[in-house]
């Protein structure tokens, strides 16, 4: 942007310092400026209400220090004690009373299946690593101090490298991943 003035010639040689100084201001400076407040200007009305009395009973001296409770002993017992503790009868008391619940409906009791086995071809491969990491074996696996069901996802997690080889885990640790209920680790 172009200079308003065109630039003068030879610089100006300075003033001998120093220079006398103005003149005092005629008027003083103000304070700090005040800001305008919300309240109205006129003055508000007396109050409606007079003030209240003093209170009526005087304030209690210094806090009193506890008694050891009770302070009065506490009378006799109204209702004598009963005698030595009853002993228990064999329930129902009154043999005519109808039973609170219906009798047990008979219900087909099934035997109880027994636990599977595990097919003696159904063994841990001690060679697989997951992923080609050297700590995480099988024996690793079996030894985590994790829920049967955190165990069990990683059965069904992809075993190798690379992303292709969609082999699962319980393909290698047949015998931990069918007693945690994979039963196609050990067909």
């Amino acid at each position: 942007m172009a200079p308003t003035n065109p630039p003068t010639g030879a610089p100006v040689e300075p003033t001998d310092a120093p220079v006398d100084p103005t003149d005092v201001p005629t008027n003083p400076p103000t304070g700090a400026p005040v800001e305008p407040t919300d309240a109205p200007v006129d003055p508000t009305d007396a109050p409606t209400n007079p003030p209240t009395d003093a209170p009526t009973n005087p304030p209690t001296g210094a806090p009193v220090e506890p008694t050891d409770a009770p302070v009065d002993p506490t009378g006799a017992p109204t209702n004598p004690p009963t005698g030595a503790p009853v002993e228990p009868t064999d329930a129902p008391v009154d043999p005519t009373d109808p039973p609170l619940t219906d009798s047990p409906t008979e219900f087909p009791t099934f035997t109880p299946t027994d636990v599977p086995t595990v097919p003696d071809s159904c063994v841990n491969d001690s060679e697989w690593r997951y992923r080609g990491q050297n700590r995480k074996s099988c024996a690793w696996l079996t030894s985590r101090n994790w829920t049967d069901a955190k165990k069990l996802k990683w059965c069904n997690r992809r075993a190798n490298n690379p992303k292709s080889d969609k082999t699962r885990v319980w393909a290698y640790c047949k015998e931990l991943c069918y007693g945690l209920g994979k039963t196609q680790a050990c067909p």
